[in-house]
């Protein structure tokens, strides 16, 4: 949960804060998770360093009633480290298991966004060519942020406030 006074920074229309994403990239038998934030300056979060990296995220669905969100991460100029992390834990591994936690935080205050608040995926595939990898993410869980379709609503369970179809 943010702070009032982060929530209201994060939903302003118009802000000097920059908003960006961090990542921390678990992989069974890697010596160490993989840190990357996206923006153009390495970030300290927590006392841990995350290492600046151009990363751009979709959603490849809207949440539905007890649907999985799936999300593809594309990170741009894949360099030697993300590399040797593909070849050695991916592409040999029999049945890969990677972990991606993702928070939003605010660039100039970091640490204001607790560290418990962010959201873990599971990768289900990775592709690259080199240069950019692009990863395919599940939740793990169910994402709280859209689980109730929107305008769907068929009966109002006692909120009488709730849209109803007609």
């Amino acid at each position: 949960m943010l702070s009032a006074a982060l929530s209201i920074e994060k939903n302003r229309l118009e802000s000097d804060h920059v908003w960006t994403m961090a990542f921390l990239v678990e992989i069974a038998g890697a010596p160490a998770p993989f840190r990357l934030v996206n923006y153009d300056q390495d970030i300290s979060f927590h006392g841990f360093t995350y290492t600046r990296f151009p990363v751009d995220v979709d959603s490849l669905e809207d949440a539905t009633m007890a649907a999985l969100v799936n999300i593809r991460v594309t990170a741009a100029n894949v360099d030697q480290q993300f590399q040797s992390l593909l070849e050695n834990y991916w592409a040999q591994a029999a049945d890969p298991d990677w972990k991606v936690t993702i928070w939003e935080i605010d660039a100039q205050q970091p640490d204001q966004t607790p560290f418990e608040n962010g959201q873990v995926f599971t990768v289900l595939s990775v592709t690259t060519d080199l240069i950019v990898a692009v990863l395919d993410l599940q939740a793990e869980g169910l994402t709280l942020t859209s689980i109730v379709p929107r305008r769907r609503y068929t009966s109002s369970s006692g909120f009488e406030h709730i849209p109803r179809r007609h």
